[in-house]
């Protein structure tokens, strides 16, 4: 579960196991940060716009879309 959705500042994520890796990407997939703290991520710096948050374990991964406003 990722919110707010849209977002201006910080980005809360919730459920992901430890391991996992949390990557941002913009919208045509170039790599902007993977600095994910205690369930939250900053992406207050970030353009408005679309992103995605690429979620990778050692057997799957998920992506999902949020906007920066």
């Amino acid at each position: 579960k990722i919110y707010p959705n849209p977002t201006s500042s910080v980005l809360n994520i919730e459920g992901v196991p430890t391991g996992y890796n949390v990557i941002l990407r913009d919208i045509t997939g170039k790599i902007l940060n993977s600095n994910f703290e205690n369930g939250q991520m900053y992406v207050g710096d970030k353009a408005k716009g679309i992103y995605l948050l690429e979620i990778i374990g050692t057997e799957n991964k998920a992506i999902r879309r949020f906007t920066v406003e």
